[in-house]
């Protein structure tokens, strides 16, 4: 099975786009013609619901990292002191 970047997406929206007209493939799609546009410029990520009305499946992976850096440990530390301070005056974000 083939896996697809958003700038594979982005290109078969353009042609799609070229073949039969942003408006009428944005009401074929269910979409506002700005959307469409959006995801075809690249100024929004195509969603999972866009990615399933032109055929596709919209999956997120992760990876495990093999050996974390010092710089990467520390930013992951400094993030969590910085969420535990907001949470304990109250402003959890």
């Amino acid at each position: 099975m083939k896996h697809y970047t958003d700038e594979d997406i982005r290109a078969i929206l353009q042609k799609l786009i070229e073949k039969d007209g942003l408006r009428h493939l944005a009401r074929q799609l269910g979409y506002s013609a700005q959307f469409v546009s959006d995801v075809a410029r690249g100024n929004r990520a195509p969603s999972a619901t866009f990615c399933t009305s032109l055929g596709f499946e919209l999956i997120v992976s992760y990876r495990k990292i093999e050996q974390a850096s010092a710089s990467q440990v520390e930013l992951g530390s400094a993030w969590r002191n910085t969420r535990r301070q907001r949470v304990r005056r109250g402003r959890r974000r």
